[in-house]
C-alpha cells in the first residue's frame, strides 16, 4: 500500500462517465481517486499519453458561469489560468478545476473548459482504458457544469 501526503500537490487526474466521454481534473491538494492510487505505477504513463494526445480542434468553449467560481482582474490572467484547461479541451478532454482552493476536504469541482469534438475513448490504448475504466463517474458530464469527485469510483 502506498502512503503519501497529497495535499500539497496538484494532479492531473482522469475519468470517463457512463457515456465514455473522457474528462480531466486539477486535483489541486484533493487526494487522488482511489483508482489512481490503485494504478499509481501507471500514471507516469497515463500522464505522458494525455499530454502528448494531438489537438483535435483549436475550438474549445469555455464554461460561460466560470466568473461564479474565478475571479481573475486581468486578461492576462485570465488567459493564465485557462492554459492547461484548454490544452486538454484541445485534444478532446472536457476540463475541471477544484472549487474551492483553500479546502483540501471539499470535493466540488467546476467545468472550466470543454471540447467542440470529443475524444474518442475506444481508440485508446488498453493501459488507458484499463485505468480510466478503473475511474468512473456515475453521470453524463456533458450535463454537469459540477462533479463531486466522491462520486468517481
Amino acid at each position: 500500500m502506498i502512503k503519501m501526503e497529497f495535499s500539497a500537490l496538484d494532479f492531473d487526474c482522469f475519468f470517463i462517465d457512463k457515456k465514455f466521454t473522457v474528462s480531466h481534473l486539477a486535483s489541486a491538494g484533493v487526494r487522488p481517486f482511489d483508482s489512481i492510487i490503485r494504478n499509481w505505477e501507471s500514471y507516469d504513463t497515463i500522464i505522458s499519453y494525455f499530454k502528448d494526445l494531438p489537438i483535435i480542434s483549436h475550438e474549445v468553449m469555455v464554461n460561460c458561469d466560470l466568473n461564479k467560481y474565478v475571479q481573475l482582474m486581468e486578461e492576462q490572467s485570465l488567459a493564465n489560468y485557462l492554459g492547461s484547461f484548454k490544452y486538454f479541451a484541445e485534444r478532446g478532454l472536457y476540463s475541471f478545476d477544484k472549487t474551492i482552493l483553500n479546502d483540501v476536504m471539499d470535493t466540488q469541482f467546476h467545468l472550466v473548459a470543454y471540447p467542440s469534438v470529443s475524444i474518442d475513448f475506444t481508440a485508446f490504448p488498453d493501459i488507458i482504458k484499463s485505468v480510466l475504466l478503473d475511474s468512473t463517474f456515475d453521470g453524463d458530464v456533458k450535463e454537469w457544469i459540477n462533479v463531486d469527485v466522491k462520486l468517481i469510483s
